[in-house]
């Protein structure tokens, strides 16, 4: 297989980090890839920590402030192009993978035509079935598998590296002839309840993922269960906001408008109208 690099961005959120590395580490043949950790300036964990949850990584980059998803995912394609690797793995942290997952990516990299996501997320569209892949409308980065080349088109492409990137280079694909190609079933999992993208009831699952371990199967249960915490606390949030608002804004706005009527009545009686 040619040189890959898997490049994980990190930020904050501990027990899901640590999962994933658990998860990454059943990867049959991870160790003949280049893992490379870029962090946005965590506070809860520190270099150190990184090191022993990927005591393989060929390196670890920990941002001086905190720049941002986007940008420190552009940043981490920047920085892929200055290796020597042919391919890059959008890993990160909050994913899971199945074991066979470079076995996919070797047996799929030539059909893919340079471009493709492990990731078939349920909330970005299918277009068409196309042969061993479905084609979607639009992909996150996340659990995406790109050729050098590709790379290179898409920072060329988005010049403003920190706006919308990590929906908006799927946009400089299409327009550039690439079918945004997804595996029928999906190789890796989305784990991160809460964070950038997630948040309450809104949660990106990849469609037709089969854990294939006790590792990932637990994961996964846990995964659940804290979705389903999550969207409790939406509904009792949404209780009480609509509470409030019934017992407070409402009978405010019900008196005003009252008072206004009243008022337009007086008037009429008063010019005799009424």
């Amino acid at each position: 297989m040619e040189s890959i690099t898997f490049g994980i961005c990190t930020y904050n959120r501990r027990q899901i980090l640590m999962n994933s590395a658990k998860s990454l580490a059943l990867v049959r043949g991870i160790e003949k890839v280049h893992i490379r950790i870029y962090d946005d300036c965590s506070n809860e964990y520190d270099e150190a920590f990184l090191r022993s949850l990927f005591p393989d990584a060929v390196s670890i980059t920990r941002q001086k402030v905190n720049l941002g998803a986007d940008k420190n995912t552009s940043l981490m394609y920047e920085d892929f192009l200055k290796s020597g690797d042919e391919w890059l793995f959008n890993a990160d942290s909050d994913l899971i993978y199945r074991a066979d997952l470079l076995e996919a990516m070797e047996s799929l990299k030539e059909e893919c035509g340079g471009f493709m996501t492990f990731f078939n997320c349920i909330s970005h569209g299918d277009v068409i079935e196309a042969g061993r892949f479905v084609e979607k409308d639009s992909v996150g980065a996340a659990g995406c598998f790109f050729r050098r080349d590709v790379i290179q088109l898409i920072l060329e492409k988005m010049k403003v590296r920190s706006v919308s990137f990590d929906v908006g280079f799927s946009k400089v694909l299409r327009q550039n002839g690439y079918p945004l190609y997804a595996c029928r079933n999906s190789m890796v999992q989305h784990i991160g309840v809460t964070g950038f993208n997630s948040a309450n009831i809104i949660f990106d699952y990849g469609r037709g993922f089969v854990p294939d371990s006790q590792v990932n199967a637990q994961i996964v249960e846990d995964t659940f269960e804290a979705y389903v915490a999550s969207v409790r606390e939406f509904s009792r949030r949404r209780s009480f906001w609509a509470y409030n608002f019934i017992t407070s804004t409402i009978p405010r706005k019900i008196d005003r408008y009252g008072r206004v009527l009243r008022e337009l009545n007086e008037n009429r009686k008063g010019s005799g109208k009424g």
